[in-house]
């Protein structure tokens, strides 16, 4: 939901604004991976989105929750870190030149294959074996594949000043 509203209100301030849209989320993905990084570490501060019951040496236990579980906040912070170090990478120690929107779709593509998997850990309702999350993961990692193809498979706009032929 948080990520369908930011788009729609980025979308509506790059059209206001007369500024690229794709050049505008590059911009702001960066920062907007960080704050998921702080999000998830706050929901594990908050006992919340906790995994299900384990034995393994780094469960946590909390108080007023039963059993010690998986720190799936934790999983899911440390994945959006490296998404971040990516990203961060790609923005400015990578000496190529990327197209506007590639930042996005990278995120889009590695937050939605991420978190499909550590969604295995974390306790949620599950439909034909999948939570809500997981599914919503798949069109999020689509989105991105689709917009990475587009981005790379177009061809360039044309600006007009071609000659005509006599």
């Amino acid at each position: 939901g948080g990520l369908i509203g930011s788009a729609l209100v980025l979308w509506l301030y790059s059209k206001h604004h007369k500024l690229s849209f794709l050049t505008l989320t590059d911009t702001l993905v960066l920062p907007g991976a960080a704050a998921l990084v702080l999000g998830r570490v706050a929901n594990f501060l908050n006992g919340e989105l906790l995994g299900p019951v384990t034995s393994v040496p780094w469960c946590v236990s909390l108080p007023n929750i039963i059993g010690c579980r998986h720190p799936s906040p934790l999983y899911e912070a440390l994945y959006s870190l490296v998404i971040v170090g990516v990203i961060a990478w790609m923005a400015y120690a990578s000496s190529k030149k990327w197209k506007p929107g590639t930042l996005l779709g990278v995120f889009l593509t590695a937050y939605g294959a991420l978190r499909f998997i550590a969604n295995f850990w974390r306790e949620d309702v599950r439909y034909l074996g999948l939570s809500t999350g997981q599914y919503l993961s798949i069109v999020t990692f689509l989105v991105g594949i689709a917009l990475l193809v587009w981005l790379y498979t177009r061809e360039p706009p044309t600006t007009g000043t071609h000659k005509k032929s006599r």
